[in-house]
């Protein structure tokens, strides 16, 4: 009887802490992303294992990008300021284990700039084992290219905080492509496999998420 209290305490004991463990998990702010239906897809598809097949991911060829128009167009991440908001967008800091900055500069972006990057490292997470995002180029880095900036959407919307520069922490040159297919996967409006070191990655602005209208804007 004694031992059968005791048994039932055991398991009581570590059904609390398993239970405890897994809401401080959902509760971390990089799990709590929305998931989208691409994104939840992979996901389920993948069962937290390495694919077999896929055949569902496109990967990019370099210099390739997708959709293929202007990133400022109103079909991929533009225009570069919203019509409904002359304020600068808030930032928010991606605190993310899982991700490799530079500086912590870089952890700054747009909301749903971090939700996308946080979902896509979750998705290279099951694809390749072991595997984190590195994220090359963001925000801080622009004071480097004061002559681009006012020419190149690219500089621009880093600055922003809706664009970033990213590859795999290997290093690996022959993952980019891909790389690129999974970050349309994750759900990033505009994706450029600019170079072969690394690909160039950009969302629309934060307020299109508050704003029903923004897609009927011409």
């Amino acid at each position: 009887m004694y031992m059968g209290k005791k048994a039932r305490k055991c398991k009581q004991y570590y059904l609390i802490n398993i239970l405890k463990l897994f809401v401080t998990m959902i509760s971390v702010n990089f799990l709590l992303i929305p998931l989208t239906t691409c994104g939840l897809s992979y996901l389920i598809d993948s069962g937290g294992r390495n694919r077999k097949n896929n055949a569902r991911i496109i990967p990019l060829v370099l210099k390739e990008y997708s959709p293929n128009v202007n990133e400022l167009d109103i079909t991929a991440s533009g225009p570069l300021t919203s019509l409904h908001s002359t304020s600068p967008e808030p930032l928010v800091r991606n605190l993310n284990p899982n991700i490799i900055f530079r500086n912590e500069m870089d952890r700054y972006m747009s909301k749903t700039c971090s939700e996308k990057l946080n979902l896509l490292s979750m998705i290279v997470s099951l694809e390749w084992p072991g595997m984190r995002i590195k994220v090359m180029r963001g925000r801080d880095t622009l004071s480097n290219y004061p002559s681009q900036v006012s020419n190149d959407p690219r500089y621009v919307l880093l600055e922003k905080g809706r664009a970033l520069d990213i590859a795999t922490s290997d290093n690996g040159y022959s993952k980019n492509g891909f790389l690129a297919g999974l970050a349309l996967e994750a759900g990033f409006n505009w994706v450029h496999y600019r170079e072969r070191s690394y690909i160039h990655v950009s969302v629309k602005p934060d307020v299109e998420d508050r704003n029903p209208k923004w897609n009927s804007v011409a």
